[in-house]
């Protein structure tokens, strides 16, 4: 079981993600001010400030995320096959992603968070957090030494579902970075009528132009999603992954209606944007499965190719 402790990364990993997001929902983002890693000149927070509380958390934790990530890049590397390439260029990549995760969160603390710049925070939070779901789902695949012909990458069934999966997981990584931006700008304030304290989108016009250009990208990632739901099950691949996707982006809809309606409560817009890190997460595993594939053939890699010979199943 060599995916295990990459399984319990992407399980912190998400942990992390809620917290970013539980900062910025409570507005925590300048509660330690532009001290870094410290708060406010002090090496602890004060305690009885419960959002100086929060950031330092979300500090400590993203510290510690550096050095669990750093464990799974080794232990994949250390543990994958014969030339798996996909392992040997995701492993690194996650490191990149994480350092890159950091020099944006650093840079945003030492600017004092200008509205909208938490945007490029959260774009690199998941696409790193999707590189370690592809990592995982690569790390899952069972070695075996039959001696098969090449197959088309994930089989000939997952090479199909492959490009609807890809295509959903661009559009809502897509319209989930639009959807913060619009609360990072302060757009959202602007379109609720709320006078924030520090905003980058002002004009009441484009804030208006950027709420409904998310919810049309929503509903095409809905579109899109119904017809991925029609081709696993036709296929008989991933059904139960791509039906708990389903659940999951309705809730996030839901939800992004919930927020509307409660004005940006701190509980509506955390519960919309976790729903939106899981989905995701599990686009990105659907895609991984449908790449990867189920097993990986160790005597016959295919010499050339990133992800070696597969056979999924």
């Amino acid at each position: 079981m060599r995916h295990r402790f990459a399984l319990f990364t992407v399980g912190f990993t998400f942990f992390v993600l809620f917290m970013g997001v539980l900062v910025t929902a409570t507005q925590s983002q300048d509660a330690c001010g532009t001290d870094w890693p410290g708060c406010n000149g002090r090496l602890f927070p004060d305690i009885t400030d419960y959002k100086q509380v929060i950031e330092y958390t979300h500090r400590l934790v993203v510290g510690l995320l550096g050095f669990i990530l750093l464990i799974n890049a080794i232990f994949a590397w250390i543990k994958k096959y014969p030339g798996e390439r996909a392992v040997s260029i995701l492993s690194p990549l996650s490191l990149f992603l994480l350092f890159l995760q950091v020099l944006v969160g650093g840079f945003n603390v030492m600017l004092g968070t200008p509205p909208g710049f938490t945007t490029l925070d959260v774009a690199v939070s998941l696409a790193l957090f999707s590189s370690l779901v592809f990592l995982t789902t690569a790390l899952m695949r069972r070695g075996t030494e039959e001696k098969k012909s090449p197959e088309p990458i994930g089989g000939e069934r997952g090479s199909k579902l492959f490009g609807p999966a890809l295509t959903l997981l661009l559009l809502f990584y897509a319209e989930t970075i639009l959807g913060a931006f619009f609360k990072h700008s302060a757009a959202a304030d602007v379109y609720m009528g709320i006078t924030p304290h520090q905003q980058l989108i002002q004009s009441p016009y484009w804030a208006h132009f950027l709420f409904f250009t998310h919810w049309i990208f929503a509903f095409v990632v809905l579109i899109f999603l119904l017809r991925l739901l029609f081709r696993s099950w036709r296929m008989k691949k991933e059904k139960n992954a791509v039906l708990f996707l389903t659940l999951v982006v309705l809730l996030e809809m839901g939800m992004g209606f919930i927020t509307v309606f409660t004005r940006l409560s701190a509980f509506s817009v955390s519960l919309h944007m976790i729903l939106a890190s899981a989905g995701i997460g599990l686009s990105s595993y659907i895609v991984g499965k449908s790449l990867f594939g189920d097993d990986y053939s160790i005597l016959q890699p295919e010499r050339g190719s990133v992800y070696g010979t597969v056979h999924g199943r």
